[in-house]
C-alpha cells in the first residue's frame, strides 16, 4: 500500500513520485498522456484533498518518457505548510478514456524544530 515513508520538514520542497498500474498490478505506459490528463490527488494531514495536473504551476509531470508508468510532482516550498502524514495518488486518464491510478504513499511532514 504505502510506501513513501519519507519525512520532510515544513517549508522545504519535496518530490514525490508514483507509478500507475493496472488491476493486474502491471505499470502502465503513460507516454501518450496529455499534460491535463496527468493528475495527483493528494490529501493533507486535516483531510482537505487538493488535484495538481500536469497544466498547474507547479506541474505533474513524467519521470522519463512515460513507459514506464511514473509521474512526478515537487510540492513548492509554501505548499508544505501543515504538520503530519500527507497521502498521495496518481491518477491519469488514457488516450481510450479510460483511467487508471497508482497505490496510495505517504510521507511525514514535521516541524522544522521539535
Amino acid at each position: 500500500m504505502a510506501d513513501i515513508t519519507d519525512r520532510v520538514h515544513a517549508g522545504e520542497t519535496y518530490t514525490v513520485s508514483r507509478t500507475i498500474v493496472n488491476s493486474a498490478g502491471t505499470a502502465v505506459d503513460i507516454s501518450a498522456v496529455t499534460s491535463g490528463n496527468l493528475q495527483m490527488f493528494i490529501q493533507e494531514p486535516d483531510g482537505t484533498t487538493i488535484t495538481r495536473t500536469g497544466s498547474t504551476s507547479p506541474a505533474v509531470s513524467l519521470t522519463g518518457d512515460g513507459t514506464d508508468g511514473v509521474m512526478e510532482y515537487t510540492f513548492a516550498i509554501t505548499e508544505l505548510d501543515k504538520i503530519g502524514r500527507w497521502r498521495v495518488v496518481g491518477f491519469v486518464t488514457l488516450a481510450d478514456a479510460s483511467t487508471e491510478y497508482s497505490e496510495p504513499g505517504d510521507f511525514v511532514v514535521s516541524p522544522i524544530f521539535t
